[in-house]
């Protein structure tokens, strides 16, 4: 859990530094839930995969939210707006816009403003299915 919640705060930490705004509030308020909360969220999405091999991969990522920073810190870092992904998955899918089956996961007032469903991709070249490189 503690790996988890670390990677939560760096990540946004490292963004807003970039691009010079202040964080907006903790990042367990941003998540809207509890950090054992979102390890059993995370968990579940493995469906008894190993999770060494995932990391954190925020749906719609940081670079949706740029023209908003300040006020998007609570869509950006919202618990539903978050998955695992293998290391390789995320390398792939790194500042691009989700498939519209990952982007339902997502709490509809948590979208980035101005994203439409239609703006999304059914699925990436290379994957196997619209959520995942490889079969689970």
């Amino acid at each position: 859990m503690a790996q988890l919640t670390q990677r939560c705060r760096s990540a946004l930490v490292r963004f807003i530094k970039r691009n010079g705004v202040s964080k907006s509030d903790s990042t367990a308020r941003l998540l809207c839930c509890s950090y054992k909360e979102l390890v059993e969220r995370m968990d579940g999405q493995l469906d008894g995969r190993d999770k060494d091999n995932y990391e954190t991969d925020h749906i719609f990522p940081f670079l949706a939210f740029k023209n908003m920073i300040s006020s998007a810190q609570p869509k950006l870092m919202h618990y539903s707006n978050i998955q695992p992904l293998t290391v390789r998955e995320n390398a792939c899918k790194r500042g691009k816009l989700p498939t519209k089956d990952m982007a339902a996961k997502v709490n509809r007032d948590c979208w980035p403003d101005g994203i439409t469903e239609d703006m999304l991709p059914d699925i990436y070249p290379g994957w196997a299915t619209p959520l995942r490189m490889h079969a689970p």
